[in-house]
C-alpha cells in the first residue's frame, strides 16, 4: 500500500480538500484493499439502521 497526499487547500476548505489516501501497489492489494473496503460500508449502513430504530 502507498500513503499519498492528495488535495489543495484554501483557508475555508482546508479540512474537506486535502487529507490522505491509501493506494494499492499490486492486484492483491487492490482484492484485499476492496473487500476491506466493502466490509466498512456494510458495517456502517448497518450502524445507520440500528442508530435509526433506536431514534424512533
Amino acid at each position: 500500500m502507498v500513503l499519498s497526499r492528495f488535495g489543495e487547500t484554501s483557508t475555508s476548505c482546508a479540512s474537506r480538500r486535502q487529507g490522505w489516501r491509501v493506494a494499492p501497489t499490486s492486484a492483491e492489494e487492490l482484492e484485499t484493499f476492496c473487500q476491506l473496503r466493502v466490509a466498512q460500508e456494510r458495517s456502517a449502513r448497518r450502524a445507520s439502521r440500528l442508530g435509526s430504530l433506536h431514534q424512533e
